[in-house]
């Protein structure tokens, strides 16, 4: 029986009128509960499914509250790994949202079977972790990991289901590492049954205790350990009995109940599931680095054995030399395979040049864009100091690249690299942590994540650090002299520093309010820290840049930036900055040798300064 709905009628926003045709009422594939109707959208002539929230609980101020706090969550989240909401409504005193229709089946009816290939198991974690970061970053707890909330549809991809008891964060504690809420806010009342599936809470959840995003990894890892075993790792005749296991019981070790589980994925699930949430994993993408260089290792095994298992045939055919040949073969690739096994992780592939992608802000806080702007510049220069990259791309030339979305072995072909480095800032109360990751453009495989969590009054350490470490993992011998190269302070007072990358913030913008912001920047600078060199050649940059778009007279900028290149350069003579400014200030005054002479001197100090090429390009 086919019947027609009204969806979201909206008064004259919305002409939506009997949109939606309703088919066989309770019969939506992926929702189990009866709550769930298969729709189809009349105007766009695309199937949907709807959730309406239960007829008993449709006058409930408290459930509908809830209902549509789950329409709101789901709805801000734009990932391939979450299901899409499209709408709400409401028909016959009923709301109902309206989302992405699906078919195949929930990860509960997958491992109905028993354990999960550890292919597919590692590719389903990737996607779920992958999910839990982009909810993550958005302030979103899901609170409710576990089979029957995630979908895998007919081409193998996880969706990730029913926000209902995820909350948005409000408010983190002041004294608290990570944003959290209470858990009572998701309880329906006070003395109601604990939202979620017990076996699938964290020990903060079972106490009733504040959570925040390592509750999440907990369930998720209880999933692990279910997909790789096929038993629950905690279990019990009641919910008493699940919780005391929960909070007291180490589970029997994954590898016990099925032999062909990874050492590394072992030791996942277990980070997983450890009772102190400081133990666990502290970010998605922490797991989602782990999940993805397992996966990695794997391949690589799996080219091994498909190759001896190629030779082995082919020898069976030979007479007795090739069948000896053969087996010595054999023996070999073997020895290569154990190794790879067993060691503790396989060399990279060498890696020579690299793409520093836009760091993001994170924060919810758009004062701090400057931050983000300056540490991804600050990295790609301390790199371009390293003689053994070939190519440390300019962050001018990844401008045109938002890092969502973004497909690495198009961004790594048009770039002309090999490693393409991404990251976020977040921060919670005084603390800014950056998080970065180093994907090989070749193969779209994730190589190194990394956090550098620092304090405001320590954050000349992150950029440096964050070097350094990037420099470690791609197998770089540096000498001492690029060692300190990497790890170059042009000033040791923070707020100078930050006050000189939101000048660069500010100048690179190349408007007139954003000079006078820059200029007033880089005084600020100059005043806490009078030695500071780099400070005074973005002053004459900023000056002669005004005069060049006429903001003011052009004889009155470029005295002003003659001030501040002349006095970087006494300051620092190993300042390619200095020199670079120098130059551009000669060229528009159109003093043809110096400027030669400075640009050139520029380039020497630093052949790989882009700023320095742009402005010979323009002398020239």
């Amino acid at each position: 029986m086919n019947f027609l709905l009204r969806w979201g009628v909206r008064g004259k926003e919305n002409d939506w009128p009997n949109r939606i045709a309703l088919q066989n009422p309770g019969g939506a594939r992926y929702r189990r509960d009866g709550c769930g109707l298969q729709g189809q959208d009349t105007r766009l002539g695309r199937n949907v499914a709807l959730k309406f929230l239960p007829e008993k609980f449709s006058r409930n101020r408290e459930a509908l509250e809830h209902f549509q706090t789950e329409a709101r969550t789901a709805s801000a989240l734009d990932h391939p790994n979450i299901c899409t909401i499209y709408d709400v409504g409401e028909h016959a005193g009923q709301p109902f949202i309206v989302m992405q229709y699906l078919e195949g089946q929930t990860l509960r009816d997958r491992m109905a079977g028993g354990p999960i290939g550890m292919d597919e198991l590692l590719e389903l974690g990737v996607q779920i972790t992958d999910a839990l970061d982009a909810t993550h970053a958005e302030g979103i707890i899901h609170r409710d990991i576990k089979p029957s909330n995630i979908f895998i549809n007919k081409r193998g991809h996880a969706k990730v289901l029913d926000f209902g008891v995820a909350k948005l964060i409000q408010a983190p504690e002041a004294d608290s590492e990570m944003p959290t809420l209470p858990a009572t806010a998701y309880l329906t009342t006070k003395t109601a049954t604990t939202v979620g599936t017990v076996a699938y809470m964290s020990p903060e959840q079972a106490l009733d205790k504040r959570i925040d995003f390592r509750s999440d990894f907990f369930s998720l890892g209880v999933m692990l350990y279910e997909m790789a075993t096929g038993q629950l790792p905690f279990q019990g005749d009641n919910s008493v009995a699940i919780f005391n296991e929960i909070l007291n019981k180490a589970p029997t070790p994954p590898i016990r109940l099925n032999p062909n589980v990874p050492d590394a994925l072992e030791a996942m699930i277990s980070k997983c599931l450890e009772k102190k949430k400081d133990i666990r994993y502290q970010t998605a993408i922490e797991l989602l680095v782990d999940l993805r260089r397992l996966q990695r290792d794997r391949a690589g095994e799996s080219a091994v054995t498909a190759q001896a298992a190629d030779e082995s045939t082919q020898k069976r055919r030979s007479h007795l030399w090739s069948a000896l040949a053969g087996a010595v073969l054999v023996i070999v690739i073997v020895a290569v395979a154990w190794f790879w096994t067993f060691s503790s992780a396989p060399p990279l592939e060498t890696i020579d040049s690299i793409a520093v992608l836009p760091i993001e802000n994170r924060t919810n806080d758009p004062e701090l864009n400057f931050l983000a702007e300056g540490i991804t510049q600050g990295a790609i220069h301390r790199l371009s100091q390293v003689e053994q990259l070939e190519r440390v791309v300019p962050g001018i030339a990844m401008e045109r690249y938002t890092q969502q979305g973004v497909e690495m072995g198009m961004v790594g072909e048009e770039l002309g690299v090999q490693g393409i480095v991404t990251g976020y800032l977040r921060q919670t109360g005084e603390e800014i942590a950056l998080y970065v990751e180093l994907v090989d453009a070749r193969n779209n495989r994730s190589l190194w994540g990394g956090r550098f969590i620092r304090t405001r009054s320590n954050l000349l350490e992150i950029e440096e650090q964050f070097a350094t470490e990037l420099a470690d993992i791609l197998g770089l011998q540096l000498t001492g002299e690029q060692k300190e190269e990497l790890t170059k302070r042009y000033t040791e007072n923070v707020e100078a520093y930050q006050l000189y990358l939101r000048g660069r913030y500010h100048w690179n913008q190349r408007s007139k309010e954003g000079f006078e912001q820059a200029i007033g920047h880089y005084n600020q600078a100059i005043d806490i820290d009078p030695g500071y060199a780099l400070a005074y050649a973005g002053l004459a940059d900023a000056f002669v840049l005004q005069g060049v778009y006429r903001h003011v007279s052009g004889s009155e900028a470029l005295q002003a930036a003659e001030k501040a290149a002349t006095s970087a350069r006494n300051l620092d003579e190993s300042l390619a900055e200095a020199h670079v400014s120098m130059g551009l200030l000669a060229t528009f005054r159109y003093e043809w040798a110096a400027a030669e002479k400075e640009l050139l001197q520029g380039l020497a100090l630093n052949p790989k300064y882009p700023t320095a090429h742009h402005w010979y390009g323009l002398y020239l």
